[in-house]
Order: C-alpha cells, then sequence, then structure tokens
C-alpha cells in the first residue's frame, strides 16, 4: 500500500538547520525534506570565494548536504567534505565553486547536481540565487552590513533594531515552490538575526507562505548569542520571529531542561539560556528535555526531530 509522504520545509542556517535536517533525516521514509538556507554569508571561505567567484556561499549549504547523507557514508563524506586542502578553504566549497563554475546559468541546479551525487534524503533550496548582503539598524546606532559584524555587534551589547539586505533579492523560485506544497513549515533552531530571520527578507517568500496552508513549528533556541540579546525571552523571540515572518506559529518547542551549573558558565560569555514560558492560554507552546549533553548548547537532534514527528503525526 503506498502512500504520500508529508512535505516538510526547514528554514534556518549554520549548524542549527544541520542537526535538524540529521534528525530529522531518520523518518525519511515519510516525510520529503525540504531544507531553505540563508545565504548571505560574508566571513570565512564562503564569503572569500563568494567575494571572488560570484557563487552561493557554501558552507552552510554543505552542512545541509552532508547532514542528510546516507547514515553509512556520512563518517567517510564528513572527512572528505570538511577536509582543508588550500588556507582556509574545505574540499566541499571547492567542490561547490566547481559545480557552480559548471552550471553557472543555474545556481540551483549546481546545488542539485552535488546533492545528487551524494544521494542525500532530500532536497536543498538556497532562499536566494541572487547576491545579497545583510545589513542591520543597532539601537543608537550603528548601522552594519555582514553577518560577521552584524555578529560582532550583538556579543558587544548593541540591539538590533532591524535586520535587512542592502538592495532587494527576489526569492529563490524553487524554494517558493517547495512552500507551495509544503504540508509543514519549520523554523529555527540557528542564529537568530543571521541564520533565521534571514530566510524572509528575500521578495516572495512572506507572501508564499501567506498563501500556504502549511503549519508552522518554530524552534527556540537555547541560548541567547551575545549581550546585545540579554532581554530575549521567549515571548521577545516569538513577537520578533512573527514580525519578520508575518504569520504566528502554530506550535513552538522550547526545551525544558537546563543542565546544572552552565547558566553561569554562559552568562559570563554574554549569553542567557532561553527559559520556556507556557501561561495558560499556550495550549500550542511543548516544553520538552531537548539539551544534548551538559557541556555545549546545542540540541539533541534525535530528540528535536522526534519531538516534530510526533506534532507532525496529530495531523
Amino acid at each position: 500500500m503506498s502512500f504520500q509522504k508529508i512535505k516538510v520545509v526547514c528554514f534556518g542556517g549554520g549548524t542549527g538547520l544541520s542537526e535538524l535536517l540529521g534528525g530529522l533525516k531518520r523518518f525519511d521514509d515519510y516525510l520529503d525534506i525540504s531544507a531553505i538556507v540563508s545565504v548571505f554569508d560574508t566571513g570565512g571561505s564562503s564569503g572569500e570565494l563568494r567575494d571572488r567567484f560570484g557563487i552561493l556561499p557554501p558552507g552552510d549549504i554543505f552542512k545541509c548536504i552532508l547532514a542528510l547523507t546516507p547514515e553509512k557514508d556520512y563518517r567517510t563524506f564528513r572527512e572528505f567534505l570538511l577536509k582543508r586542502i588550500k588556507g582556509n578553504h574545505t574540499m566541499g566549497n571547492f567542490i561547490m565553486l566547481g559545480a557552480s563554475q559548471t552550471y553557472s546559468c543555474n545556481k540551483q541546479l549546481a546545488v542539485d547536481s552535488i546533492s545528487s551525487g551524494f544521494s542525500i534524503s532530500g532536497h536543498i533550496y538556497p532562499v536566494s540565487v541572487e547576491e545579497g548582503n545583510l545589513c542591520a539598524v543597532f539601537e543608537g546606532g550603528p548601522y552594519v552590513e555582514g553577518e560577521d559584524e552584524i555578529d560582532r555587534y550583538i556579543r558587544k551589547g548593541k540591539k538590533v533594531k532591524l535586520i535587512k539586505l542592502k538592495r532587494r533579492v527576489k526569492a529563490n523560485p524553487s524554494a517558493i515552490e517547495a512552500i507551495r506544497d509544503a504540508d509543514i513549515l519549520i523554523v529555527g533552531p540557528g542564529s537568530f538575526y543571521t541564520s533565521v530571520l534571514p530566510n524572509f527578507l528575500p521578495d516572495g517568500i512572506k507572501w508564499q507562505i501567506s498563501l500556504s496552508n502549511a503549519k508552522i513549528v518554530s524552534v527556540v533556541n537555547l541560548i541567547t548569542e551575545g549581550l546585545g540579546m540579554r532581554d530575549c525571552t521567549m515571548e521577545k523571540f516569538l513577537m520578533v520571529l512573527e514580525n519578520y515572518m508575518e504569520e504566528s506559529p502554530t506550535w513552538v518547542l522550547a526545551n525544558s531542561m537546563i543542565p546544572e551549573n552552565l547558566s553561569e558558565r554562559y552568562e559570563k560569555e554574554g549569553k542567557f539560556i532561553i527559559k520556556p514560558h507556557i501561561s495558560a492560554d499556550s495550549t500550542n507552546v511543548i516544553s520538552t528535555p531537548l539539551w544534548l549533553d551538559g557541556s555545549l548548547a546545542r540540541h539533541d537532534p534525535g530528540l528535536l526531530a522526534s519531538e516534530i514527528f510526533s506534532i507532525i503525526a496529530q495531523l
């Protein structure tokens, strides 16, 4: 007896998105998984290759490709793709450069060709195939351009007033199509201002979400990312997300387990644990243990994916 897989679209970037995908991969018999990836990275090897050759920043895209590779090949591919072979560049970044130059007129096709070569369990869509730079206006100034600079000012204690793109860019048509066909949209986890929210800035993304009948799951981060987010409670996190997304989540998934003695350690680093807040009318908030271990603030991919699959099963 055949059945139609549930179409899940995940928004994000960086380690948060790749860990989520790695967890969801266990359910690929039931889920058709797609990732919409922020591509406005200006730092490190990714930023250097983007600026020099005009390609999509490959770093976060390859993290997603690696996360969705077959489990039997994961260790081999991880060692291969992350190997530094020249300067600060990884083998994965050079593969993206080669594919981009081969399919110079179609950046999505370049990503598809690599995804096919690694037999991934899902689909990866850059949120835009046009070049764009992320900018932020901080309360009281300054105006800052570039992911790395924005993160630096947040760590120093500056509060973000607004993020935007330096110039308008159109959404990737393939990403728009994935949203149109989705049953579930998952937002986060990931760097809030530089990986998650930028996905809603290209023209067409919010419009397509507004037309979608898909249910929305928001995954709340475990901790804030610097002194500039000191007052970022779960309520504020959701308020800002809804402002940029122009939609409210159907479900909110928050961590309830805080390892002992970690609060003080992270506060010394200017980071603060985001505690779940459940009021009488918060029937859509699911608070559950999601912390990976007692030494590092990371979601447990298996627990996170299982909770999301439980939500999906309610459909």
